[in-house]
């Protein structure tokens, strides 16, 4: 009669372990690379530490967010500019006195180089 398989010890995951699945898998390293780093098949790291995998991509980018926001709030002006435009739907506008003042500068540049290429000839 054969004797039966031994099952391999099972995994049991640990606080350090799921740091380092939070920190690789946040910094984009593909999952059998990280399974390999805690010597489990890649079936075994999805099972164990799915929270981490489901959540930290979520956690990472709202302490990233939740940085740039303090940033903004402290008086950094690009990243105050950057959080309008991306959160506040904030978009400046010429008001319509500029655009004119714009286009009247952009066709005297154009009337002075016209001439210019005159006075060469």
């Amino acid at each position: 009669m054969a004797r039966p398989r031994k099952a391999p010890d099972a995994h049991v995951p640990t606080d350090e372990n799921r740091e380092i699945v939070r920190t690789l898998y946040a910094a984009g390293i593909p999952l059998d690379r990280i399974a390999n780093r805690l010597c489990i098949s890649h079936p075994t790291l999805s099972h164990h530490y799915k929270p981490e995998l489901d959540h930290c991509l979520d956690n990472m980018i709202g302490a990233l967010a939740n940085n740039l926001y303090q940033d903004a709030i402290n008086g950094d002006k690009k990243d105050r500019e950057f959080w309008l435009k991306t959160r506040g739907r904030f978009a400046y506008h010429k008001p319509p006195e500029e655009v004119i003042r714009d286009n009247l500068n952009t066709s005297l540049l154009e009337d002075i180089k016209a001439s210019l290429v005159k006075q060469e000839k």
